[in-house]
């Protein structure tokens, strides 16, 4: 569990999705979290309306408890810029929200 805050020693800087525009996505006011970043290819699925894709993802990053991240936000974390694709919570033994982990493209 990652349960400290303290690890997470990373800033992400979050845009969340708004639409797709023209000519490129439009995303809204930035936000500024603390967060624990884990590089790492790994292939995973993006499940869309018509059907799964498989997607390679750059990795992983961990934010404390309460963050909500939705798929195609866009995350910026050490001068890098990735896109979420999915963002699951995860809790102790106790039932109890721990962190938040969200796979990276």
């Amino acid at each position: 569990m990652i349960r400290p805050d303290r690890w997470m020693h990373h800033t992400a800087v979050i845009r969340p999705f708004l639409r797709q525009g023209v000519s490129a996505p439009e995303y809204g006011e930035p936000i500024q979290v603390k967060c624990l970043l884990s590089l790492g290819r790994k292939l995973t699925y993006r499940q869309t309306a018509a059907a799964a894709q498989e997607i390679v993802a750059s990795g992983k990053a961990y934010f404390p408890a309460g963050t909500r991240i939705e798929p195609q936000d866009s995350l910026e974390i050490m001068g890098q810029r990735y896109m979420a694709l999915s963002c699951q919570p995860r809790y102790d033994w106790n039932g109890m929200e721990n962190h938040v982990e969200v796979t990276l493209q």
